[in-house]
């Protein structure tokens, strides 16, 4: 897999579909792209409208199925337009006006200098505009007329318009860096999902591979998980990228290396996993006061916070003590939340 190389890729044919009309030429980028990504459901949706434009029903019908099985690599706007389209994209005959020349050998320069009818472009126009080929129905609507008209002009503007949407919701779809980054730290610090959260992270790493918050919040993950030969990678690819921190994030960071390095950082075993932690299952099993406590200081070691405070809430009477404990593990918990924030270069500190 490589994401970066996917993404040049997709750039590429779909300036040449939305941008340039060079149909003839984008199909063997789509699929490409595909191959370094092939669980991307955005580029597997642009290959099967494509596809579809083309009249290549069968192979959308098994990309639609594709899509299906990986839902979670769209988001939640790219799994509503989805969900629209699929119809049409499984329609065994939507087109009810034959394009006159291969779909997939047109290139609009071409295309424009072959001196075709104004009938013939009338009927590309309507064949083009059925088949969601907007830039090929906008130039057909403008060579459709012997003269231009206000009608001709306001319908060419509305392809011109479908054309950009089309384009401007395909990037919508991806699950971008900062919506997973947000998600993982929502079940990380407000729910206590942790056995959620690291495909999370390392999907919002995917999309924004050199970010050093990301890579900083993750190895504070693979850390608590005592995944600690990846954390030192991690670091050292934080210290490659220390210019993408705030002026706070790289004090955060120089003061916070040396833990994450520490070869052996815990005293007290977890009595289970950490990476299958989830707090609301965890608190359903009925657990005696004793196992609360014994699950209390390994968490608050590995910076579980809320564990730890949940952890200090069943294994004690509740009193004076017991309460100022519980508040400073749920400060310790926002604190390293905000810290995070503050970390990114745009914010304030």
């Amino acid at each position: 897999m490589n994401i970066i190389e996917a993404k040049r890729l997709f750039d590429e044919a779909n300036r040449l579909w939305f941008s340039q009309g060079k149909l003839n030429k984008v199909l063997p980028l789509y699929r490409e792209a595909l191959k370094y990504d092939p669980s991307n459901s955005v580029i597997i949706y642009q290959l099967a409208n494509v596809l579809w434009a083309f009249e290549e029903f069968d192979e959308v019908r098994a990309l639609v199925a594709k899509i299906e099985r990986n839902l979670d690599r769209l988001s939640d706007f790219g799994k509503e337009v989805f969900a629209k389209a699929k119809p049409r994209l499984l329609s065994p005959s939507p087109f009810k006006t034959p394009m006159p020349i291969p779909a997939c050998s047109i290139d609009l320069e071409e295309l424009n200098s072959m001196g075709l009818s104004h009938k013939q472009w009338m009927c590309i126009s309507s064949a083009a505009k059925q088949r969601r080929m907007f830039n090929l129905a906008a130039l057909g609507e403008e060579r459709s007329f012997p003269f231009i008209t206000r009608q001709s002009q306001i319908e060419k503007r509305k392809l011109k318009q479908e054309n950009d949407n089309c384009l401007g919701y395909l990037q919508r779809m991806f699950p971008d860096a900062k919506r997973l980054f947000d998600e993982a730290n929502r079940l990380w610090f407000g729910y206590g999902k942790f056995n959620k959260v690291l495909p999370l992270y390392r999907e919002a790493l995917k999309y924004d591979p050199s970010n050093p918050v990301i890579l900083y919040q993750l190895a504070n993950v693979l850390w608590t998980f005592e995944q600690f030969g990846e954390v030192r990678a991690l670091v050292a690819k934080i210290e490659k990228n220390l210019d993408c921190f705030s002026d706070f994030g790289k004090e955060m960071f120089a003061e916070e290396k040396s833990r994450l390095l520490d070869p052996s950082p815990f005293k007290t075993p977890m009595p289970i996993p950490a990476r299958s932690i989830n707090l609301e299952e965890l608190d359903s099993r009925g657990w005696s006061w004793e196992k609360w406590m014994d699950i209390g200081w390994p968490a608050e070691e590995r910076r579980m916070f809320n564990l730890a405070a949940m952890a200090e809430e069943r294994s004690c009477i509740f009193d004076g003590d017991s309460a100022r404990e519980i508040c400073e593990l749920d400060q310790k918990n926002s604190d390293c939340f905000n810290y995070l924030l503050l970390m990114f270069p745009e914010s304030k500190e």
